[in-house]
Formats: structure tokens, C-alpha cells, sequence
């Protein structure tokens, strides 16, 4: 039965299929994929017979129906699909039928779409387009015409030393890169400007001079001393150079501190250049240094007289309150041997008075001839040890370069040179000055620990002198220094160990 049910479901729905074809409802393609075939020969007869209406074996009835479509009937239920081809068929019982015609209807769907896809435009994405950059505005050109290579200023250049005229578009040219004038142009600004600072420097008001004590001097023609804008560049630059040789002996000496040593020496530096740079321009414009006045002699000699070193009030009042005010001559005679140890030795009042705090005030007078010829002899000491640093430089470096085999020369200080040095040392302990301060420091070295009053006893200085010497020696670091609150300073050795301390390190040992 169910056999049965099954082939007739097959044959009406081939039949359906072909009528299909032939009305025009169906494309002519047929769908893919497996063909209905019919499980038996007779259906396959009757679905030949109805795709094929020419032949003469179909009845009549079947015949009309071919001729006259129009007369053909559909079954409701295909008209009904035809009238809502969207809408979901109600759901029945699956059979084969049913899915050929939800196939049908697929195909339909798909039909629509593309023919709503062929009309329909496809919104394409538009790119994304960058944004433009701002552009910087475009510099304007400094020059409206084409600037100058290295090899063409050079040239402009030269011909601008050598004073030589250009030519106008050249000057032109020059005024807007070198932004200088014109050679001749240039030539009497430079003339202008080093004639003005000549009449400056020689319009300033003098220094007034001391008025002279002596009539003779009075008698004779007055010679001031030339300004420093007078005197001519030569005579700067030489004393220039003096002054630095007398501040390295200083600095030698120990009499000056470094950092004072190299500021003075920047700032004489600075003012040398200076000076080679005037007098250098002065050769390149042909400006002739003004002649001096010529002087009489004996003129020359007065004013070189009035224009040593004085000693000034301060150190007048130094030597009074270090030596006292009772014996006029004797400070007329130290004022004039202080005045020629600074004189000699370029030394300023300070350095002067720390070299005179170390004599003794009994025998100042001779201890000043024994000063002079004591930093003499140190000079010849600091000459002397610099040459033999220089032998033991040349020592090191031959031995170094000592060869393989043997030995290199050694240079060792010449005789001559070693019998100066035997007696200057001589010389130094024969003219060796005993100052207050050695006293006191000899005492405190031998005893180990003395009071202010006993070393003013057994010295025979008076205690403000002692306390004088007791804070310099403490700056120096030679002595310790105890305050007790009642009693005397004490003053004590570095290596000073008390008693107690001893006789504890003693037992134990």
C-alpha cells in the first residue's frame, strides 16, 4: 500500500513538473542535484507520453488540454501559492511533493534578489582621504640677489686690505654681507676713532704734586711727572713686564698666596695684551708717540728723588708703636732702611711689616743689615734649588733611556756649584736672625709646657708681646693653647705627654 502511495506521489509530481516547463512557470535549467527517477517502467511510459504531446498514443482529452492551455485549470492550492509567493505554505506532513515545491519556491526567492540586487546601486565605502598638511609659509630671501660664495668674500676681503677701490656693484655687495664700509670709509673711521682716544686720554686733569720742601728744588725748573696717558706704550709694556718677574719672586718667597698670585698675574696679563694691541695699531695707522720734554740734569735727579717710595703715615706709626717714640734718629734711620727694602725688593708695606716683626728691639739697626742681606741669600737658595730640580728632571728622564748594557750619564751639580751652596748655607747661619717668636718656641719645644708669666720671665719680653707671639704661633699650628679660667695662658708642645700619661704607657709596657 505504502508502495503504491509512493509511485503516485512521484508520477503527479513529475507530471506537475512538466506542466510547469511547458506554461512557462519554471526555468528551463532544471535544479542540481539527484533526478526523480520512477521505480517503474509504466510511469516512466506515462511521463514520456505527457512531456511528449506530438505523439498520437495520447487521448484526446489529454490532447486539448495541450492545445488549449488557456482552458487549463490550475488546482487551487497552486493558485493560491501564486497569489502569496513569500508566505509559508502551511505545514503538512513531508512528503515528496512538498519538498519539490519548497525547492520551486527557494528557486523564486532567489530570482527576486538578484533581480532587486541588479537594480539596486551598491553603496561603496569612500576612502578615507588624509587631511592636508599645513604648509609653512615660505621664507622670503634675504637678498634680492644671489648671495655670496666663501671664495668671493675672501676676495672682497682682500681687496678691502689693501685699500684698493672697488667698484660700485662690489661695494653694494659689501655693504650687505660684511655690513662694513668702504675701504676709504673704514680707513678714517679707524683714524677717527684712535685720534679721539688720544686726545681723551690727554684732555683727562693731572695728578697735582706734593709741593717741594726744599728751596733748591724750588729754584730750579719744575718737572712734573708724566701722566699715564702720556708716557709712551713702551715704557708700560716694560714696566709691565717688571712687575710680573717681581710678583713670581713674591710668590716664590711665599710672601703672596696663590689665589692673590694668579689674580694678579691675570689681570697684568690682560693689561700687556692690551697694551701690544695699541701700539700694534698705532704702527699699522703711522700715529708717532708724542716727543718728552727735554730736562736739566740735575732737575731729572730731584724729581727721581721726590719720586721714591715714601714710607706713609701707617708704616710711621708701626715703627712708632714697635720701637717707641723716644729716639727721633733712630726712627729717622729705620725709615730709610725700611724705605730701601721695599724699594729693592718690590715688597708692600704689609710684607714689609711682617719681615720687620721678626727683629729683635734691641738691635734693630744691625738686624736690618742682616734682613737685607738675608733675603738675598734667599734668593740665591730659590735659584739654586730650581736648577737642581731641573738636574734631578734630567736625571730621571736619562734613566729612562739608560741603555741595555752599561750606564747612561748621570749629571750631577758641578763643583763650583756646590761650594756656593756650602756657603750660602754658611752665610745663612751666620746671618741667622733670632726673632721673639723662635724664643718663645725654642722655651715651649724644650720644656714642654710653660705659662704665659714664666716665658715672659725668663725671656725678658714684655707679656703683650708674648701674647702676640702666642696667637700666631697657634694660627701657624706650632703650639696648643690652654685658657684656664683662673691663672695664666699655658702654652704646649704638640708632642707634649703629661707626667701621668708617661708613667701609665710605662707599666703597661
Amino acid at each position: 500500500m505504502l508502495k503504491n502511495t509512493k509511485e503516485r506521489a512521484i508520477m503527479l509530481g513529475n507530471f506537475f513538473e512538466s506542466l510547469l516547463k511547458f506554461l512557462g512557470l519554471k526555468k528551463k535549467h532544471e535544479p542540481k542535484g539527484p533526478r526523480l527517477t520512477q521505480p517503474s517502467g509504466t510511469m516512466r511510459e506515462i511521463r514520456d507520453r505527457i512531456t511528449a504531446p506530438d505523439i498520437p498514443s495520447i487521448t484526446p482529452r489529454v490532447q486539448k488540454l495541450f492545445i488549449k492551455p488557456e482552458s487549463f485549470r490550475k488546482p487551487s492550492r497552486i493558485r493560491r501559492l501564486e497569489a502569496r509567493p513569500f508566505q509559508k505554505p502551511a505545514k503538512k506532513k513531508p512528503g515528496i511533493g512538498a519538498l519539490q515545491f519548497e525547492i520551486e519556491q527557494i528557486l523564486k526567492e532567489a530570482q527576486a534578489l538578484q533581480k532587486k540586487l541588479a537594480t539596486v546601486k551598491p553603496k561603496l565605502a569612500k576612502p578615507k582621504v588624509p587631511k592636508p598638511k599645513k604648509k609653512m609659509p615660505k621664507r622670503k630671501r634675504r637678498f634680492a640677489f644671489k648671495p655670496l660664495t666663501r671664495d668671493e668674500v675672501r676676495a672682497l676681503r682682500q681687496k678691502l686690505k689693501q685699500r684698493k677701490p672697488l667698484q660700485d656693484f662690489e661695494i653694494e655687495r659689501l655693504k650687505q654681507h660684511l655690513k662694513q664700509p668702504v675701504a676709504e670709509k673704514a680707513e678714517q673711521e679707524l683714524r677717527a676713532l684712535e685720534l679721539d682716544k688720544i686726545r681723551k686720554s690727554l684732555e683727562e686733569p693731572k695728578p697735582r704734586q706734593p709741593a717741594p720742601e726744599q728751596a733748591a728744588f724750588q729754584a730750579a725748573p719744575q718737572v712734573q711727572q708724566p701722566a699715564a696717558a702720556e708716557e709712551s706704550i713702551d715704557d708700560q709694556i716694560s714696566e709691565t713686564e717688571e712687575l710680573l718677574k717681581g710678583l713670581e719672586q713674591d710668590f716664590l718667597k711665599r710672601r703672596i698666596s696663590e689665589p692673590e698670585y694668579r689674580q694678579r698675574v691675570l689681570d697684568l696679563d690682560q693689561k700687556l695684551r692690551e697694551l701690544k694691541i695699541r701700539k700694534k695699531k698705532q704702527e699699522q695707522l703711522g700715529l708717532k708717540p708724542k716727543p718728552m720734554p727735554v730736562v736739566p740734569q740735575a732737575a731729572k735727579v730731584q724729581a727721581q728723588e721726590q719720586a721714591q717710595p715714601q714710607v706713609s703715615a701707617e708704616m710711621q706709626r708701626f715703627l712708632e708703636k714697635r720701637f717707641g717714640k723716644s729716639d727721633r734718629q733712630k726712627l729717622e734711620s729705620l725709615e730709610e732702611k725700611v724705605q730701601e727694602l721695599m724699594k729693592r725688593f718690590h715688597l708692600s708695606e704689609r710684607e714689609a711689616e711682617a719681615e720687620i716683626s721678626k727683629l729683635d728691639n734691641s738691635k734693630v739697626l744691625g738686624n736690618f743689615d742682616k734682613l737685607i742681606d738675608l733675603i738675598e741669600l734667599e734668593q740665591k737658595t730659590q735659584r739654586l734649588m730650581q736648577e737642581h730640580l731641573e738636574l734631578e728632571k734630567q736625571k730621571k728622564l736619562q734613566a729612562e733611556e739608560k741603555p741595555e748594557f752599561g750606564t747612561g750619564f748621570e749629571p750631577g751639580m758641578p763643583k763650583g756649584k756646590k761650594e756656593e751652596v756650602k756657603a750660602i748655607v754658611a752665610e745663612l747661619e751666620k746671618h741667622r736672625i733670632v726673632t721673639d717668636f723662635d724664643q718663645l718656641l725654642e722655651l715651649v719645644q724644650r720644656k714642654g709646657r710653660v705659662s704665659e708669666k714664666e716665658a715672659s720671665a725668663e725671656l725678658q719680653i714684655p707679656r703683650e708681646r708674648i701674647r702676640q707671639c702666642i696667637d700666631i704661633l697657634e694660627d701657624s699650628g706650632l703650639v696648643r693653647v690652654e685658657i684656664p679660667p683662673i691663672g695664666p695662658v699655658r702654652i704646649f708642645d704638640l708632642n707634649y705627654i703629661p707626667p701621668k700619661k708617661q708613667k701609665k704607657e710605662r707599666a703597661k709596657k
